[in-house]
Parts: structure tokens; sequence; C-alpha cells
């Protein structure tokens, strides 16, 4: 006859691998999350640092009623952050019916918005940049901003939009 394994070790053995998952998923969202802080306190840090001379080449719509939040790039920075904070929540929230609201918010965050900015801002910037640096980044903003927050600005989206 065929002996089948028993289902009590087989389903143990699922559980932790999913408890496993559970793990890793929970220490990536952490990550995310606490990039996306991180590069948020850089960016309020460098434009606080600015004089309002700089400010204002470095950014023309600050203070303005808009602001910065007329740049797609910014927006982006905190639907990154907003959806890594969801993801993180879901992970942490037991099992409910308020976890899989969360889970459907995160994953339509993530899947009609998130995910498609994050490919197209850097997509667009680079594109742009290659035939008109001038329109896009000009090089007065060199010697204005660091280096390292346009690479959080635009280049590193695309790499931990998830």
């Amino acid at each position: 006859g065929v002996v089948w394994p028993r289902e009590g070790k087989h389903m143990r053995s699922w559980k932790n691998k999913k408890k496993d998952m559970f793990r890793t998923k929970s220490v990536i969202h952490l990550v995310l999350l606490l990039y996306w802080v991180c590069v948020h306190v850089y960016d309020a840090s460098i434009v606080q640092g600015l004089s309002n001379e700089d400010r204002k080449i470095a950014f023309p719509a600050y203070g303005k009623p808009v602001g910065r939040w007329r740049y797609l790039t910014y927006i982006n920075l905190w639907l990154c952050l907003a959806y890594s904070t969801l993801a993180f929540l879901t992970d942490v929230i037991p099992r409910s019916l308020v976890k899989r609201t969360f889970q459907n918010s995160t994953d339509f965050l993530f899947t009609s918005i998130v995910f498609p900015l994050s490919v197209f801002v850097p997509v667009a910037f680079w594109c742009i940049y290659a035939v008109d640096r001038e329109g896009i980044y000009e090089k007065v903003l060199d010697s204005i901003l660091p280096s390292l927050i346009n690479h959080f600005w635009v280049k590193l989206l695309l790499n931990v939009s998830r």
C-alpha cells in the first residue's frame, strides 16, 4: 500500500515556513520604513540648512502655497514612506478585519500608485537629464545640494520601491 505522510508533521513544517516568511517580510518592511524616515530627516535637514537665497535657487516653489508638493519626486518620497508604514503595520497587526483592510489598502497603494510612480520618476528624470540637463537639474544645484540627496530623491526610488 501507499504510505502517506502524517498530516500533523506536514502542517507543522508549513506553519514554521510561514512564520519565517512573516519574520523576513516584517524585517524587510521595517528596514524600508527606517530608510524612508532617514531620507525624510536628511532631506529636511538639508532644506533647513540652506540660506534663503540658496533655498530659492534650489526650490523655486519653496514658500509658495503648494511649495515642494508640486514636484512629483517629492510626492513620490512621501508615498513611499506611507506605503512602507502601512506595509509594516500590516505585518505586525494580528489577524482580524483590520489586518485585511490594511492589507487591501497596502496592496492597492503599491500596485496602483507607488510602484508606477517609483518607476516613472527615475526613468523620466534620467531621460530628460540625458537630453537637457539644465531643464531638469541645473548645474548650479551641484554646488548647493549634496549629491547624496539627489540619489535619495531620484536614483534609489526604483531600487527600494519594494
